[in-house]
């Protein structure tokens, strides 16, 4: 009599447990669904935010794009001006990670600073290359004076222009960097220099069947760049 109460109490409890993880996969398989929903209408938004811009782009064209109702975009982001803003303040936290990994204020010597100048250089373009549409977004609402986007957002883009220039001071103070440079001049002139050519890849391409996207021509810009960046072009010893 106790071994069969036993079954059936197994029984029971294997029966709640079953459901229990019944119900856990399916809420993981709609977690996941939905992400790749919000993930279709980010991409959507900014191909076409990039093309269109912000007030040539409606709700129906990015779920007509993304293959979703409108309700999914209300759903995930709320409204366009929102999900364009997320847009926005993904740009600045993407560079945010890479600024704190790189320019760290304790190089050795001036060959280390120099290399992490350049490996923050390369890693800059890759990540220009790789959100080129998100790049134009960016661009756009900085020449318009940020029409669409929150008033945080001035504040989060010249926070990876300080850090240049904060390099850039850092590198002046130990010596490395000549001390009639303005470093937040270096600052806008790289930034100006790797945003440029990336928004410009195309023409550039077709005009001298070069791109920035070939590794080989990437690295050899960089290198030359930033020589003319830290070096200048006159032979040692020349005044201006």
């Amino acid at each position: 009599m106790a071994t069969e109460q036993f079954f059936i109490k197994f029984q029971q409890l294997s029966a709640v447990i079953a459901n229990d993880i019944i119900i856990i996969a399916i809420a993981i398989i709609w977690r996941y669904l939905m992400n790749i929903t919000a993930e279709k209408v980010k991409k959507s938004a900014i191909k076409l935010f990039a093309k269109l811009g912000f007030e040539g782009v409606s709700v129906r064209d990015i779920c007509s794009d993304a293959g979703v109702s409108a309700n999914a975009l209300h759903y995930h982001y709320k409204s366009k001006k929102n999900l364009y803003q997320k847009i926005i303040d993904s740009f600045s936290d993407k560079f945010d990670v890479t600024l704190a990994q790189i320019l760290k204020f304790d190089c050795q010597s001036s060959e280390e600073y120099f290399l992490r100048l350049n490996i923050f250089t390369e890693t800059m373009m890759q990540l220009f290359i790789e959100n080129s549409n998100l790049l134009k977004i960016i661009y756009a609402e900085l020449s318009q004076v940020f029409p669409n986007s929150s008033k945080n957002f001035p504040s989060s883009m010249l926070i990876v222009a300080k850090h240049i220039t904060d390099f850039i001071d850092y590198g002046q103070k130990q010596g490395w960097v000549w001390n009639e440079i303005e470093p937040a001049m270096v600052s806008g002139l790289l930034m100006d220099r790797l945003a440029n050519h990336v928004q410009y890849d195309e023409a550039i391409a077709k005009l001298f069947n070069i791109t920035i996207k070939d590794k080989q021509y990437r690295d050899y810009w960089i290198k030359k760049n930033l020589e003319v960046i830290c070096y200048g072009i006159f032979n040692k010893g020349g005044n201006l």
